[in-house]
């Protein structure tokens, strides 16, 4: 709901300042191995000011709206040029879509729901990184 319908998004969010970068994109699973999603364009980075219920586990079942003011700061339609805006090399840009193998994933819908994935295919400068992401 806060990226989209078939989007994923990541949030960080600063201590002491009212601002949360926010860094979003496609995801489906992939057909024969569906633990693991596809990552996909379009890729946005946004800045968010003052939106509070960003930093609110459960904002959605609580009915929290969107808040704040937000400003896109990049929209890219490919992996090769969000990689180029990044100022990445030949080798990265060419390189494939990210797949995220998921190796843990709670799913009761509830804030705090935990999925530990780790990247097997893609961006060469963080393949074989595991994430842990956190249920807003």
């Amino acid at each position: 709901r806060e990226v989209g319908d078939g989007r994923v998004a990541q949030v960080l969010n600063f201590p002491i300042l009212p601002l949360s970068f926010l860094l979003s994109s496609g995801a489906v699973p992939v057909q024969d191995k569906l633990t693991t999603l596809e990552i996909f364009p379009p890729f946005r980075f946004e800045l968010v000011w003052g939106d509070a219920s960003l930093r609110t586990a459960g904002r959605f079942a609580q009915g929290l709206p969107k808040g704040g003011v937000r400003t896109k700061v990049v929209e890219s339609g490919s992996d090769a040029d969000f990689r180029a805006l990044n100022a990445r090399d030949q080798e990265a840009q060419a390189a494939g879509r990210n797949m995220y193998k998921q190796r843990y994933l709670e799913i009761t819908g509830l804030p705090g729901d935990l999925r530990i994935s780790e990247i097997v295919a893609g961006d060469p400068a963080i393949l074989g990184c595991v994430f842990i992401h956190r249920r807003l």
